[in-house]
């Protein structure tokens, strides 16, 4: 298969998957709507859960921390040597910023990504 054919196909898979990926994005937004009015109907019966003829249903509860005060959090991960707290994840944004004002950043390497962009023609 020549290139300019391969690029084509490419390109005509990249436009199924968005009008694909655009559906999914409409069912979301109503699966989202019918789990808020499930919600409150639990809610309002007082339910953890219940059934259907073809389901079952219960609420599901999970906690996650957020941060309320950063430098509290710091402080008290570096006292503690918690850093297990932390995720193992650079800003790419903030590291090149650096690099740009001249600072080094060390233990870190860099890797690059390559992929191929396709866009349409503008003939």
């Amino acid at each position: 298969m020549r290139l300019g054919q391969q690029i084509d196909e490419l390109y005509a898979m990249d436009l199924r998957v968005k009008a694909a990926q655009a559906v999914v994005s409409k069912l979301n937004k109503l699966r989202d709507k019918l789990d808020a009015r499930l919600q409150r109907s639990f809610k309002a019966e007082q339910l953890e859960g219940t059934k259907g003829r073809k389901a079952v249903a219960s609420l599901r509860k999970s906690h996650y921390p957020t941060i309320k005060n950063r430098r509290k959090l710091d402080k008290w991960i570096l006292k503690h040597k918690a850093l297990d707290l932390y995720q193992s994840r650079l800003m790419q944004k903030a590291y090149f910023e650096r690099l740009e004002e001249g600072q080094s950043v060390p233990g870190v390497e860099v890797f690059t990504k390559v992929s191929v962009s396709v866009v349409k023609r503008k003939d």
